[in-house]
Parts: structure tokens; sequence; C-alpha cells
């Protein structure tokens, strides 16, 4: 009997002493809390100054972060400090490591949800002051037909969508009605086309158009036969873009604005960069702009 015991002794201490060297720590080896099928790990142990070795803290199913269950039934039953690894897909809750403190559960690290990717592709401004050139000023044509009309070439460009996902385009285009000879006032319907090309090679959407319309009306006013105060005269209107399109990753597109008017072939009108000088030490710019920002699906 005593060499039986002698015998049990010797084996729990000569297995005690190898086992740290084995497996020192269990974890739960499941991508759900629900099965409880336990593994060993080599990648992990309880030495904190292992050099080949991870720290795997438990994995808990929280209740809430400001609940101590179920690690205990009260705020007197768990220690500041404690760390888990919640798996627990509760409301407020999400997959990652916690800590307790100040009565609750801090979040250390938890898994990122979906993701989307804002970026801007295309800004272009007509110039002002000394910096307005022939690009900035366009001189839009009276058109009666089904013509697309004149191109807008400081807002022609060409852009690649790094993601599948949706543009959206902006655009503010101020439009003036130029002073006639003859004193009478004047109205001019001017419209615009935004029109953006697939220009990627070989792919079966290359040449594909997506088109996008806006407008305004410009107005030249003079003053009534016998008024004694004068009209407006012929301060610019604007014409306003908010849209947005379907994109493919990789694709490359150009984008164009089209100006036409098309209701009075007398009016001669004008787009893109205006001076107002309500004085001669006080003026103001108007610059048109067009502005083209990504948005990525969720991934």
């Amino acid at each position: 009997m005593c060499r039986k015991k002698f015998s049990l002794v010797l084996f729990s201490v000569f297995w005690g002493l190898i086992s740290p060297t084995l497996f020192s720590q269990i974890i739960i080896n499941s991508s759900t809390k629900d099965d409880l099928k336990i593994s060993q790990s080599n990648s992990a142990d309880l030495i904190l100054n292992s050099l080949d070795k991870s720290f795997m803290p438990n994995r808990v199913a929280l209740i809430s972060l400001d609940s101590p269950l179920p690690l205990a039934q009260d705020l007197t039953g768990i220690q500041e400090g404690t760390i888990v690894y919640n798996i627990s897909d509760a409301p407020g809750l999400s997959a990652g490591l916690h800590v307790w403190q100040d009565s609750r559960w801090n979040i250390l690290l938890t898994k990122l949800g979906k993701r989307q990717d804002y970026s801007n592709l295309v800004y272009l401004q007509t110039g002002s002051g000394d910096n307005v050139g022939a690009d900035d000023i366009t001189t839009i044509p009276y058109v009666n037909t089904t013509s697309p009309g004149v191109e807008l070439a400081k807002f022609t460009s060409n852009f690649t969508v790094p993601k599948n996902g949706n543009i959206m385009i902006n655009a503010l285009i101020y439009v003036q009605m130029y002073v006639q000879t003859y004193g009478v006032s004047q109205v001019a319907n001017t419209f615009f086309t935004i029109q953006v090309t697939d220009i990627t090679p070989n792919s079966p959407d290359q040449g594909k158009i997506q088109k996008f319309y806006t407008g305004c009306t410009p107005i030249s006013m003079r003053q009534t036969p016998g008024a004694s105060v004068a009209g407006i005269n012929n301060n610019p209107t604007s014409a306003i873009v908010f849209s947005t399109m379907r994109v493919t990753e990789g694709h490359s597109y150009e984008v164009k604005v089209l100006g036409q008017e098309g209701w009075n072939s007398a009016a001669e009108i004008k787009a893109g960069t205006f001076q107002w000088r309500p004085s001669a030490s006080l003026v103001y710019n108007a610059n048109s702009v067009l502005k083209i920002d990504f948005q990525s699906d969720p991934y």
C-alpha cells in the first residue's frame, strides 16, 4: 500500500514538473460562444516573460458593458483590471478585449466592422482676378436643335475609380447675360449637360455615357421708361448640380460640362468667372466649380 502511495506521489510530482512544458493554458477552440469544445494551444502559456508564446485571455460572453455577469453576481465580486475577450454579440457589445474599470467594461480592442472609403477625384475651379484666362469664361451659343452645346473646357477632366462604389457630382456654374446695345430687358433660358463617359480600354462599358442636366435663367434688366430708379442690370445667376452615379473599380472616366442657350437667340450668354464691383475698392469674384467625390461600397 505504501509503495502504491509513493508511486502515486512521484507520478504527481513528475507530471507537475513536465506539464507546464507541454501546455499550461487551454482555450475555447470555437468560432461561436455556444460551442464548448476545449483544446490546447501551443501558441499560449501563462509565463509572462516567454519569448515565443502569447497570453490568451479567457473568452467570455458578456451581458452588457455595465454588468459584471457572468464573472460575478454584483460589483463586489469583480476586481478592477479584469481582462476578458468578449464573444457576445449582445446589443452594445462586439468581439474583442475588454477591461473592467470604473464599474463597467471598457473596450480595449474590438473587431472592425465594415468600412467605406471616401476621396475627392475631381476639383476644378475657374480662375479669378488676374488669373482669369481663355478657359475661365465661355460664351454659350444659342442652339435650337438637339446639339449638346459648347464645352466648358475648364471642367473637362479624367479620373480613375479605386473601388466599386458611387461618385457624387457637384457643380456650381455662374451664368451672365452681357449688356446689350439696345435698351430693353432680356431673359434667356440656359441649359447645361454634365456628361460622364467610361473610357476604360477593352471594357464592355467603354464608350457608355451618362448625362445629368441643370439650367438657369439669366436676366438683363433695363430701366422702365419714365421710371426714376434703374433696374438690377445683369448680375449673374447660377446653375447647380448634385447627382450620383454608379462606378466600377479600376475603370477610368471622362467628365465634360456642355452649355447651350435654348430660348433667346438675341442674348449673349457667358459662363465661368465673374467680378462684381460695388465700388472701386471692393471686388467680389464669382468662381464656377466642378467637384466629384467618391464613396466606396462597404467592405
